[in-house]
């Protein structure tokens, strides 16, 4: 069987989990011989402003799967190649949701991740998420989002925590 492409998770798996990792040199050097010969890409949840910075590290081109599924992106031009967003009227259950558990919602804009705020005016988003919530509270949370069409629910890791929750 011949392999067109490796495609490798970033956090925990390429890099350690935090916002600013980078991998090893040795995971470096080894992922820039492949590229001579493969197409090596990454899936990873992040958006793609999280994901910049190891990406252009270790010198990758062509398409990556960012943001959980939500786009495809060729990494040389940046040029999304396929994208999915949420449709806002499923943002707002989410926002009805997270608002009657009590829980803080987070959005992705375009180039920052933001406490969603009072005045926001409603578009589509490509994700959202809910920091440093309990894993009861994810359970909690995940039973209710599945009801939502149109948003798949995915529980990760905070960078910003010790401990998995």
């Amino acid at each position: 069987m011949k392999y067109k492409a490796i495609i490798c998770d970033l956090d925990g798996t390429l890099i350690p989990n935090g916002s600013k990792g980078l991998p090893s040199k040795k995971v470096t050097e080894t992922i820039n011989m492949a590229s001579k010969v493969i197409h090596f890409g990454v899936a990873t949840a992040r958006p793609f402003f999280y994901t910049k910075h190891v990406t252009n590290h270790l010198r990758l081109s062509g398409p990556s799967i960012i943001h959980g599924g939500a786009q495809i992106i060729d990494l040389t031009s940046g040029k999304i190649l396929k994208e999915q967003r949420i449709p806002s009227e499923a943002i707002l259950k989410v926002y009805d949701i997270t608002k009657k558990l009590n829980l803080p919602l987070f959005i992705d804009e375009e180039t920052e991740t933001i406490a969603i705020p009072k005045n926001w005016l409603p578009h589509d988003l490509l994700g959202a998420y809910f920091p440093s919530i309990t894993l009861k509270q994810a359970k909690l949370l995940e039973d209710e989002l599945s009801k939502i069409p149109d948003i798949s629910v995915h529980r990760i890791p905070d960078w910003r925590e010790k401990q998995n929750h």
